[in-house]
């Protein structure tokens, strides 16, 4: 093995495991509020901050969603379980009423999955 294999293969597990740590690492804030609150949830630096929420059941979660990141991965927002999605224009506040649910979680993410959330119902 010369020299350059060797750098060329180490820059590539470097990268690799830069990658895993961007899309994948441990970023997310946690908020514990009380259901009859808005949720604020600001999309910028590539996630959902808080990214983590925990609300009581049997309450609407109200959750409003400002998004600052003008990626377009960034311009929707998706509730898989629930079967909706909104679309989050630009630095304007997009209001979203969840209605009572049940102890559990209720994932969210961008139309690619990169940008990824969590409900968690208590």
């Amino acid at each position: 093995m010369n020299q350059t294999f060797v750098l060329v293969n180490a820059i590539g597990v470097i990268l690799i495991f830069l990658i895993i740590w961007w899309f994948f690492g441990n970023k997310h804030s946690v908020q514990f509020v009380d259901a009859d609150q808005p949720i604020t949830i600001v999309i910028k630096d590539g996630m959902y901050q808080p990214a983590l929420i925990s609300t009581p059941a049997g309450k609407p979660i109200k959750l409003q969603f400002i998004r600052e990141d003008d990626n377009a991965c960034a311009s929707s927002v998706i509730f898989t379980q629930l079967n909706f999605s909104y679309q989050l224009p630009l630095n304007q506040v997009v209001q979203v009423l969840i209605p009572p649910q049940e102890p559990g979680e209720i994932d969210f993410t961008c139309q690619a999955g990169t940008y990824r959330g969590k409900l968690v119902i208590v």
